[in-house]
């Protein structure tokens, strides 16, 4: 099964080695795909991205002109070949193991569409997306629309592995 990391970038040549770095030094023993969009960026983002993808081949570089983190992420959803997606930010730093947690929580249901971690934001320059205390949150459709109406769901498409089948 193979997992594809979609990682939107505007103007972020400060941050953007660091997260694919934190990226493709995953501890996770499947296939990895990382899309990286570059979203127009007037910086050096896409000098930074390419350089790093010439020296890893699981990294695709799409660069398209400014339409937004949305437009970014819907094209890297067309371009995906994996079973599932996630989605990192352009300047998150995820844990070692994150990929490897939540692509085990999903394989221990075979009912699940989600797993979610929590997602810690730290005004800094790294931002780090972690577990709670190694909980993981599994959840089929109803789950998810009843934690929605209920406010007690982070609807950001950051921290979460979908199953690729129902995002694209």
């Amino acid at each position: 099964m193979k997992v594809t990391i979609i990682i939107p970038v505007y103007n972020l040549e400060n941050y953007i080695k660091n997260t694919l770095n934190s990226v493709l030094n995953q501890q996770f023993d499947n296939e990895l795909e990382v899309i990286v969009v570059d979203d127009g960026s007037t910086d050096n983002s896409f000098s930074v991205i390419r350089t790093i993808a010439d020296q890893d081949q699981r990294v695709i570089v799409i660069s398209q002109e400014n339409a937004g983190v949305s437009a970014a992420r819907n094209i890297g959803i067309e371009r995906a070949t994996g079973d599932y997606i996630m989605f990192v930010d352009g300047d998150d730093i995820l844990r070692s193991d994150a990929v490897h947690i939540l692509f085990e929580c999903m394989q221990s249901d075979e009912k699940s569409i989600l797993a979610s971690a929590r997602q810690v934001r730290i005004k800094s320059q790294f931002q780090d997306i972690t577990v709670n205390n190694g909980k993981m949150n599994i959840n089929s459709s109803d789950a998810i629309i009843k934690d929605i109406l209920k406010g007690q769901f982070d609807v950001s498409a950051c921290a979460k592995l979908f199953a690729r089948e129902l995002i694209g």
